[in-house]
């Protein structure tokens, strides 16, 4: 399994819209949206039936919570830990307070934190997907998004589910200062109650995942899987090169370059991630994890 990567094939055409508001900076009139990589005009429509790859470089747009569950599960059963808000813990204010920044990401993402959990149907196998949010403040992880995610650990284990986290985030959110940064030993300790429950943990890395996120509950899976040319790391290439006071490689922190290094076990399109989850879900399940998914 180590080091494998999955050739890109076009996976299954959606129904639904996958363009949340905060990415359609065109409007509903605009039919057209330009790739940042290949510079090609996509039709807004062929975006959408293609997961937000573009077809012509394979480049991966960012996509919200709401619209990994739609891509990844068949039938969606239920919620997990939506009660569970931000909360200005220290009284901070930069700009704005935290308060109205909480306020203005939801309305700008629509929704409630920067982690969401459902619980579904990946084929025949039922699962539990704890997603990140980047458009709601760079997929911050707060004291609710913790709560959230060992809410989401606990109901695996009492329901004897898998969990899969799609992760991407910049990493522990300032606002609520040292409340956040508890939240990556919670999230280890979750996970390790997880694993001696004796289920599987699956991480899928999206661009980016940096920082408190990366440094904890996004690295601890039994696979790591992520999208192809995702950015992955602790902190930026800048710090790091004055650290070491030396020049990095070009694709330093790239999914590439840690398959190549051996610190993730693959890398998959999107377009057939849920094919392979599916498949890694129905082998984890029978206990052959280590036969390889061939």
């Amino acid at each position: 399994m180590k080091g494998w990567n999955h050739e890109k094939a076009p996976g299954p055409k959606l129904k639904k819209r996958l363009v949340p508001k905060s990415q359609d900076s065109g409007g509903t009139s605009s039919l057209w949206i330009k790739c940042p990589s290949c510079e090609q005009m996509i039709f807004k429509n062929h975006l959408e039936n293609s997961i937000h790859v573009c077809e012509s470089c394979s480049h991966h747009f960012p996509l919200s919570a709401e619209q990994r569950f739609e891509s990844l599960f068949d039938h969606i059963d239920v919620s997990i830990g939506e009660e569970c808000r931000g909360h200005d813990w220290v009284g901070f204010r930069d700009t704005i307070s935290y308060i109205e920044r909480l306020q203005k990401a939801e309305k700008k993402t629509g929704a409630t934190e920067a982690l969401s959990v459902k619980v579904g149907r990946i084929g025949q196998q039922r699962a539990v997907i704890a997603a990140f949010d980047f458009g709601f403040i760079g997929g911050s992880m707060g004291s609710a998004v913790g709560e959230r995610f060992v809410q989401a650990v606990h109901y695996a284990i009492k329901q004897r589910y898998p969990l899969i986290c799609v992760a991407s985030s910049g990493g522990a959110r300032m606002q609520e200062s040292l409340h956040s940064l508890m939240q990556m030993s919670k999230t280890s300790a979750a996970l390790a109650r997880l694993a001696q429950a004796g289920l599987c943990y699956i991480v899928v890395l999206a661009s980016p995942c940096m920082g408190g996120v990366s440094a904890s509950l996004a690295m601890l899976g039994d696979v790591l899987i992520a999208e192809p040319g995702a950015m992955i790391g602790f902190t930026g290439r800048r710090v790091i090169e004055q650290t070491m006071r030396g020049n990095l490689p070009d694709d330093f922190q790239e999914s590439e370059f840690l398959l190549e290094h051996g610190a993730i076990d693959m890398i998959v399109d999107r377009r057939q991630l849920k094919e392979v989850l599916g498949r890694l879900l129905r082998r984890l399940s029978q206990g052959v994890c280590d036969a390889g998914l061939e």
